[in-house]
């Protein structure tokens, strides 16, 4: 009779035992970051493309409030500021006559649609291409201020794609976008440099008149 009460114990320690060391671990829930913060748009673009965007002194416009930015806008010439870019444009050249389109705003979740579509004078012999995007993209700002990120995929010529991420910041006016600027960042260029540059690197365009103006 001992020994079947020292067996039934033995068992039951061993299933706890086993029980033990065979329950899940427990799952770790990383605390979500805030939308509307700096701390949101650095771990969305990066490490490396947001301290690229510091360098060129980029202003970029925080919190959970933006302006309505819905509309298709006129960039009337995509002006090079600042670059990192070897062998680049001169600071001040005009790219081109761009659009961009913001839709589908949503403050409650800070989300919308941004399209970028841009003539740009990007190939080493200044040969215009077609370029266009379309693709999700955040919004953070208040009052009239905001910026809008988006890292997507860019079609130049219909064929050949890149991976970038674009940045708008700006301020809502009856007109339009005053102090409109775009940093664009070079994930991949996938190989195409006659159309894109480098990897890594990264400009910051402005309007050349000062105000992307409502188009439609």
């Amino acid at each position: 009779m001992k020994k079947t009460i020292a067996t039934c114990l033995t068992l039951i320690f061993l299933s706890a035992c086993s029980s033990s060391d065979d329950a899940p671990a427990p799952v770790v829930v990383e605390p979500q970051i805030e939308k509307g913060t700096e701390a949101y748009i650095r771990a969305q673009i990066g490490d490396t493309a947001f301290e690229s965007m510091v360098s060129h002194g980029f202003e970029i416009h925080l919190g959970q409030n933006p302006p309505d930015v819905n509309g298709t806008f006129e960039i009337t010439g995509s002006k090079i500021i600042k670059s990192n870019v070897p062998n680049d444009f001169s600071i001040g050249t005009n790219l081109g006559v761009g659009y961009i389109r913001f839709e589908d705003q949503d403050n409650e979740h800070l989300s919308l649609v941004y399209s970028n579509e841009q003539q740009l004078q990007t190939g080493p012999n200044n040969h215009a291409q077609s370029s266009f995007i379309e693709d999700d993209g955040t919004i953070s700002g208040s009052g009239d201020y905001f910026t809008v990120v988006s890292t997507t995929y860019m079609v130049t010529a219909a064929t050949y794609q890149s991976y970038e991420t674009h940045v708008i910041s700006g301020r809502m006016t009856a007109a339009g976008i005053a102090d409109c600027k775009k940093f664009v960042y070079m994930r991949n260029n996938n190989g195409h440099t006659q159309y894109y540059f480098e990897n890594g690197k990264s400009r910051v365009y402005s309007d050349s008149d000062g105000v992307a103006e409502f188009y439609e």
